[in-house]
């Protein structure tokens, strides 16, 4: 989808936004903090669930002022002039009332703006923000968060490589090399070391809790259980505050849901089931096997071989990954950076299917790791949520290279097919606790 983008002047900058059209309700989507959120400068992951977004609504991306195309004028977090450019945006485009979305450090910013222009927000998203500069929004004023912003401060002035470099395996803690690399470049492209000095002084003492009674608009809250970089204390706390609120705990551990492909198909059923009033509880639900691989070390093999030659093989990998796939009556959902997610009509095929490209991405001269889990989900268009997509993808994460690991749940479905397991071991699966998995004899 290619983005309109235009200008409007607000208190003194200019603030761009990118109009994508569409036939919806206006859904007005607020970057996240110092980073870029809209079709063409998010990471591609994110990129294409923005646009399966687009699908149902008619979607505007706000670049902050100081981020992406805005002026840099840099202000704090909670400047009067961030809320008032919003404001600007939607006359502008002129709307009455629209939704409006925001994620992570945009969060507190539509806080506000739903609290002081009550009447012109329809819907209100929130997702993995803070309300209020605290670890937990009930320790409010804890001595300790100085200290803490002085850390931040030091490490983004004179370590700013690292700084990012650690923030993108924050935002994605269980992500692979290769998407955790998608998101550092995404954010050294998208701002400067100012821009999150900027973000981060003007977080510090930032307190919007009292404006959270004053806002009227249904309000949909996101949060990640295992978010390391906002505790998902601060959504329960919005959700709590707001009078029509409903919380969402996602069982992922990255800052931005849409990042994690285990979540991001309920995240889009969610925003739209607040939108649209379809309920994700009527859609088609099936039994079936799930499967993730993940190839090892692709960071390593990506800088040895160079960029165009990986381009090269990855284009291979896939398209072989998708004949074996079909061969045993499966379908690639998505293709995840260096992996594969795909769903078969019975555990045996996902065991067969993960056994061959294991072996297949050995020929080709890398190791792969692999998932499998079975149970209900749900589709949306051309996704799968549900808990058993979560739990696929955190067994594929502890497996060890070469290997292809499953649960407990799949080896009883196999019996007498003939397909040989090890015996059973107990390992910690992150968000569901300690939980036996099995690995597929080779």
């Amino acid at each position: 989808m290619i983005a309109k983008v235009a200008y409007v002047r607000s208190r003194g900058a200019s603030v761009a936004y990118h109009d994508y059209g569409g036939d919806g309700p206006t859904l007005l989507q607020l970057n996240n903090g110092a980073a870029l959120m809209d079709l063409g400068g998010a990471p591609p992951r994110v990129s294409r669930n923005l646009e399966r977004l687009a699908r149902f609504v008619r979607l505007v991306c706000i670049d902050k002022r100081g981020v992406g195309r805005s002026d840099r004028m840099n202000l704090p977090l909670m400047d009067d002039a961030h809320v008032e450019d919003i404001e600007a945006v939607r006359a502008a485009l002129g709307v009455e009332r629209f939704a409006l979305l925001a994620h992570g450090g945009g969060v507190a910013i539509a806080l506000a703006y739903a609290a002081a222009y009550a009447e012109n927000v329809s819907h209100l998203i929130v997702m993995s923000g803070m309300c209020c500069d605290a670890g937990n929004p009930e320790e409010f004023g804890a001595p300790e968060r100085e200290e803490h912003w002085d850390r931040v401060l030091r490490t983004s002035r004179s370590h700013y490589s690292s700084f990012i470099e650690g923030l993108a395996r924050q935002i994605l803690p269980d992500g692979s090399a290769a998407d955790q690399e998608d998101v550092r470049q995404h954010l050294e492209r998208a701002s400067t070391p100012a821009d999150w000095e900027a973000l981060w002084e003007g977080t510090i003492g930032m307190d919007q809790r009292l404006a959270l009674s004053a806002i009227r608009a249904p309000t949909l809250v996101l949060h990640a259980v295992d978010d390391g970089i906002v505790q998902i204390s601060h959504s329960r706390y919005i959700a709590e505050q707001v009078p029509d609120a409903r919380l969402v705990e996602l069982m992922s551990s990255a800052h931005q849901p849409l990042f994690d492909p285990a979540v991001a198909g309920q995240v889009l059923a969610e925003i739209e089931e607040h939108l649209t009033s379809t309920s994700i509880r009527s859609r088609e639900r099936a039994i079936v096997a799930v499967l993730f691989t993940d190839i090892v070390q692709s960071t390593r093999h990506q800088r040895s071989s160079g960029d165009v030659s990986w381009r090269d093989f990855r284009e291979r990998f896939e398209r072989r990954a998708e004949h074996i796939v079909a061969e045993y009556r499966g379908h690639v959902v998505q293709f995840l950076g260096d992996g594969v997610l795909a769903e078969f009509p019975s555990g045996s095929d996902a065991l067969d299917a993960a056994r061959d490209l294991v072996a297949d991405a050995q020929r080709q001269g890398v190791e792969i790791r692999a998932g499998v889990h079975a149970g209900e989900v749900y589709r949306v268009e051309d996704q799968l949520f549900g808990t058993c997509v979560t739990i696929a993808a955190r067994v594929m994460a502890v497996a060890e290279p070469s290997e292809v690991l499953t649960t407990e749940v799949v080896s009883g479905l196999v019996e007498g097919t003939g397909i040989e397991l090890e015996e059973p071991r107990l390992t910690e699966l992150k968000g569901f606790g300690r939980r036996r998995v099995v690995s597929l004899r080779q």
